[in-house]
């Protein structure tokens, strides 16, 4: 009993420390809890009201709206803060019901994370478990592509499901770097709300406005905790899911793999069973025709026709199975390029820059890029093929729907074919031509159906296809913003002989001349007639060369004689010259042509087949440039500097055999990846070569001093080219010298691209150079073929006897109208010649450097400035602005020139407006093309109008007053333009100047006087001054003739010989109005009379009123007409002293 006393004793106390322990565990882990909480309390910000609980009520909200804007009494300004305040507060309640929402479907996520992971760890072992046998047996062509359409159906869902859970890491990766950063920002403004809120003053319902801010600062923090809130649990659904995410991309792979398995297999069950019941009808199509030969004619006929059309359905299968088996091909391309392109970029983003192993791989890519040219023309093709089908198509529908009453067409086609009812074979011949017909209807139905059939296959070809297009295009400017501006090999190093000796070792044993003989030997056993035609083609041109020289001799002869000059000269010598050039290049291109073709044989081939390509280039450049310097070339036809021209053409000939050797020797020395540094190295060699002689070439030919320039600027001296010569010199050298330094640093893939770009800028240029003056030279012979017309026609006239002075002046008058509408055509044809040249240009030089442009997005990330918008938007000025900027200033400048007068050529010329309108309408077009560049400008460069408007503003009332004449004459310039009291050609008269207007500009006015001097007035002078204008809108002029006849005369003789003297000239005008003559009065010394004539135009004015007053004195002179002359009587009253005798002698004669 003791012992067991002990033992419950010893039991009780252990069981008192027990509970003891377990209780003080249970308050120490409580203690630890609250700690933590403390601690997690004090590293979240705190919320947003710790002591209420507060809710936004939207109709408590929309009755304080209502009663704002129903309160009359308030002012407008006030309103509207109250309205925007409210209606701030609605927009956080509902973002707060966002916010929510978006943290319960995290939650749901977390919640249902286990269940979700068993539902699809049982899908994706389900999947892996069913059956992928399909059976086609014994189903019919329309149960089949009923199959195939369900099939695609599933599959495009499951690539859709697929591509967006193979992009799922990736945004999750995102978000979860992009979170941390949010809850920051959060909490940093919960904690500028919290202090807003406390320093609002105490709650009063007297000031409405601050509780209106204070509701709508709570209603702020409520938003920013429940976004708080989402984003944690966002990270926490995240983590929950990971298991499950991967499992779903599993998942969408076996069913992706799944339905392109099915899709494969009912497209080929598809098409076997078309190809099965294709050729069933027509063997069956054949069998009946056969049986049907001893049969009425009719039934033969039909039979027949059945046959042929059974083979088209049997052909149309064919074309839809070629279609669906290209279709897909090139869905594995799209596929395949779009996986490898979405690898690149990864791998870019991942590198964060690209290293020169990256740009070694980047020019691989580019170079094994699919060319999509033959695709592009596929696609425009396959466009009219398709219009044909849908032709097709509604035909033979057309044709099933005319089918279908059978009795009917073959009683018809039995009364076309005269079997009549009384004949025996009548009801036989009958019921087999409708069996026929009624097979017939079959095939029609299916051969329609089977062209709907190709045009959705085609349709779906097409899409891909230029999805294929796209994707390539896409993938090449992706490669081509990058690649530029990365090192493809390395730098010149210390060993960089070694690599040049090894380069060249490697070449010269990897090209077996033996070998290469060899297979070149065997192409022209194989090939002989290519080889005779080209042998042929070569001998002809070889020996045609001495006649074709002798011909340009002659030409350039020709040529020299004005009177024998004749455009066609040119164009044959141009022909001549082209040929000349070809010997060359031809041999070349053959050559490179046939080593392409052999390359199979022996790859290295094709290497050489790319250096003689580029290398024909130069050498058809070099025939060209060649001939034309010579003294019988093009360059005699143009009217060229005749030593300029040998200079050249001097520097041509070693230029070239430098030029041409190092483009072969650049682009056939490939070697393989184990050689790539020798072939790196050798390559850089060939390129400082070829670049060291095109700076020879241009010190020798650009030189300011030297005689080509020389000569060029004697023609254009004064030109903004003779002021920039220097410069121009400068940069010329400077750019294959920089090209030098790319390549020695290691940018040898830039400094070869770019190079390649400015030859084929400088071919461009050559080429618009030699068209523009082929055009000019024709305009020139034309022009000078009418000159020398229009000499010998006044020579003519000249030379003609009896003429009187009315038809010396007709013909003078016609001579300088004519003189000037050739001048008019001249210069119209040269605005467009030089118009459409400058859009060559441009056109041109997009074209060839469009590849290299996305590269130039690179100076993008140069930042040289940055500034601020109106709207709190940071706007970076780029140097790739910068760049932009300055291409659009020139642009507009081009522009501004050429596109006005391309205007008045081609469009206001053609239409019923006066010359005036003209005018006005291309100033301002050069002044909106002027505005429209300043302010795109402006805008690439950061400047918003909503930053600098208040300095606008500001600077303008400035101007306003300092130089309100200035702005006046701009106003009135305007003015002038729109309302057109004056134009150009008009002859006005302003104060005391009179003359033309020749000019008319947005500040001031040129006038050309009569003395021909040009006086500049400010267009203010013509709105606010006296203006007369002779020629505004009646351009009839009336001029007065006063003539005095002395006393005594016959009046009607004389009024009658000025009326006769105004009606024969053939400047005034007969009627509308006629000439007058008017009897104004008696003078004190003659009978006043005036002749009144009008003439059409102020041009006129000094020539008929010369002509018509020296006609009058003439006139008068032949019918004693005396013009009178002032006289004075002196009568003498008394005088003391003696009146000379001859005096008194004159007086005693006129008493007599």
């Amino acid at each position: 009993m003791q012992k067991t006393a002990v033992i419950y004793s010893f039991c009780a106390k252990l069981l008192i420390f027990s509970m003891l322990l377990i209780q003080g565990l249970s308050f120490a882990e409580e203690n630890s809890s609250d700690e933590k909480q403390q601690a997690d309390a004090q590293t979240e910000e705190v919320k947003a009201e710790p002591e209420e609980v507060w809710s936004v009520d939207i109709k408590q909200i929309e009755q304080a709206k209502q009663r704002i804007t129903d309160n009359k009494e308030m002012k407008e300004e006030d309103k509207s803060k109250y309205l925007e305040i409210y209606n701030s507060i609605i927009e956080q309640a509902e973002l707060f019901k966002q916010y929510n929402a978006e943290k319960e479907s995290f939650l749901n996520m977390q919640k249902n994370a286990a269940s979700e992971l068993e539902k699809v760890k049982g899908s994706l072992e389900k999947i892996k478990e069913e059956s992928a046998e399909l059976a086609a047996e014994g189903k019919a062509v329309s149960e089949l592509e009923t199959l195939l359409a369900e099939a695609n159906m599933n599959l495009e869902s499951a690539r859709e499901t697929s591509t967006k859970l193979e992009n799922e890491p990736k945004r999750r990766a995102e978000r979860r770097t992009q979170i941390p950063e949010q809850r920051k920002q959060i909490k940093e403004s919960i904690s500028e709300l919290n202090e807003k809120l406390s320093q609002l003053p105490a709650e009063s319902e007297q000031d409405e406005l601050i509780e209106a801010n204070r509701k709508l600062l709570k209603a702020k923090l409520k938003a920013q905790n429940a976004k708080l809130d989402s984003l944690a649990e966002e990270l926490k659904a995240y983590e929950a899911t990971s298991e499950i995410l991967a499992l779903r991309r599993d998942l969408a792979a076996a069913k992706l793999s799944k339905f392109e398995k099915q899709v494969k297999f009912w497209q080929d069950a598809l098409g076997q069973a078309r190809k099965k019941e294709a050729e069933r009808a027509k063997q069956e199509a054949k069998k009946v025709a056969q049986q049907s030969q001893k049969s009425h004619p009719l039934v033969q006929k039909l039979a027949n026709e059945n046959v042929e059309l059974a083979k088209k359905q049997s052909e149309l299968v064919k074309d839809i199975e070629k279609t669906n088996s290209y279709f897909k091909e090139v869905q594995l391309e799209v596929e395949s390029l779009s996986q490898d392109f979405s690898s690149l970029q990864e791998q870019m983003e991942k590198a964060g820059r690209v290293t020169s192993a990256m740009g070694v791989l980047l020019v691989a890519k580019k170079n094994n890029l699919k060319d999509v040219r033959q695709h592009k023309r596929q696609i425009s093709e396959r466009i009219a093929k398709t219009s044909t089908m849908q032709l097709k198509w509604s035909q033979y529908d057309r044709r099933w729907a005319e089918l279908s009453e059978i009795e009917a067409q073959a009683e018809s086609m039995l009364e076309e074919n005269s079997v009549t009812e009384d004949m025996p074979s009548y009801f036989s011949v009958k019921n087999k031509a409708e069996e026929l017909l009624r097979d017939r209807r079959k095939i029609v139905r299916k051969i329609a159906d089977y062209y709907m059939n190709h045009i959705t296959a085609l349709a779906q070809l097409d899409m891909t296809e230029r999805s294929l297009v796209k994707t390539v295009e896409k993938y090449r400017s992706y490669i081509n913003k990058s690649i530029l501006w990365v090192k493809s090999s390395s730098a010149v190093q210390k060993n960089e002989i070694a690599k040049i000796i090894s380069g060249v070792r490697e070449y010269a044993q990897s090209n077996s001349p033996a070998r290469m003989f060899r297979v070149i030997t065997s192409d022209f056993i194989k090939r002989a007639p290519y080889y005779i035609t080209a042998g042929v083609i070569l001998l002809l041109l070889i020996f045609s060369r001495p006649k074709l020289i002798k011909t340009a001799k002659a030409d350039s002869q020709r040529v020299q004689k004005i009177t024998e000059d004749r455009f066609v000269y040119t164009l044959r010598e141009v022909v001549v010259m082209l040929v000349y050039a070809s010997f060359l290049p031809l041999v070349m291109v053959f050559l490179g042509w046939r080593m392409l073709e052999n390359s199979a044989n022996y790859p290295n081939l094709a290497y050489f087949a790319e250096g003689l390509f580029h290398a024909s280039y130069l050498a058809f450049a070099f025939g060209i440039m060649r001939f034309f310097s010579r003294p019988y070339g093009l360059g005699s036809h143009f009217g060229m500097n005749e030593e300029a021209l040998q200079t050249f053409g001097a520097n041509l000939l070693w230029f070239f055999s430098v030029l041409i050797p190092a483009a072969f020797l650049y682009y056939s020395f490939q070697l393989g990846e184990d050689a790539k540094a020798g072939q790196d190295a050798c390559r850089r060699v060939i390129f400082l070569i070829q670049q060291t002689a095109v700076i020879v070439f241009l010190i020798t030919v650009l030189n300011p001093k030297g005689t080509i320039v020389r000569s060029w600027l004697e023609k254009h001296e004064g030109s903004w080219l003779e002021k920039l010569k220097y410069i121009i010199f400068a940069i010329a050298i400077l750019v294959p010298f920089s090209f030098c330094i790319l390549s020695i640093i290691g940018y040898g893939y830039a400094a070869m691209h770019l190079h390649q770009e400015l030859m084929y800028t400088f071919a461009l240029l050559v080429t618009v150079f030699f068209l523009t003056a082929v055009l000019k030279r024709s305009l020139l012979v034309t022009r000078r073929r009418l000159a020398i017309q229009q000499l010998d026609r006044l020579r003519e006239q000249t030379i003609e006897e009896a003429q009187s002075d009315t038809e010396q002046t007709q013909s003078v008058s016609m001579a300088q109208e004519a003189g000037n509408t050739i001048s008019t055509i001249s210069d119209q044809a040269r605005s467009v010649i030089k118009f459409v040249s400058t859009l060559l240009i441009v056109l041109g030089v997009w074209w060839i450097w469009k590849s290299t442009l996305p590269a130039l997005e690179a100076l993008e990330n140069i930042q040289l400035s940055q500034t601020t918008d109106s709207q709190g938007e940071i706007i970076i000025i780029s140097l790739g602005s910068l760049f932009k900027a300055v291409v659009i200033f020139i642009i507009t400048l081009v522009l501004t020139r050429n596109v006005p007068g391309l205007l008045e050529i081609m469009v206001l010329q053609k239409l019923p407006i006066n010359s005036a309108a003209s005018f006005a309408i291309t100033t301002l077009c050069r002044y909106l093309l002027f505005i429209v560049g300043i302010v795109y400008t402006s805008f690439v460069l950061g400047i918003r109008w909503s930053t600098v408007q208040w300095l606008v503003a500001a600077v303008m009332v400035g101007l306003g007053f300092g130089l309100q004449e200035i702005f006046a004459n701009f106003i009135s310039g305007l003015i002038i333009l729109f309302e057109q009291p004056i134009r150009v050609g008009d002859t006005i008269t302003i104060g005391d100047v009179s003359g033309r207007v020749a000019k008319i500009k947005i500040r001031a006015t040129t006038i050309r006087k009569w003395d021909e001097k040009e006086l500049v007035v400010p267009n203010k002078e013509f709105i606010t001054g006296r203006l007369v204008n002779w020629s505004l809108s009646d351009t009839t002029l009336r001029i007065e003739f006063p003539v005095g006849v002395a006393y005594g005369s016959d009046v009607k003789k004389a009024e009658n010989t000025l009326l006769n003297i105004a009606k024969r000239h053939p400047d005034v005008l007969d009627s509308n109005p006629a000439p007058r003559v008017i009897f104004k009065g008696f003078g004190a010394s003659s009978l006043d009379l005036e002749l009144r004539v009008y003439i059409s135009s102020i041009k006129q004015y000094l020539d008929v009123w010369h002509q018509v007053n020296s006609r009058i004195d003439q006139r008068f002179r032949e019918e004693n007409i005396e013009i009178a002359f002032p006289q004075t009587d002196l009568h003498i009253r008394s005088s003391d002293m003696p009146i000379p005798l001859d005096i008194q002698n004159s007086g005693k004669q006129k008493d007599e």
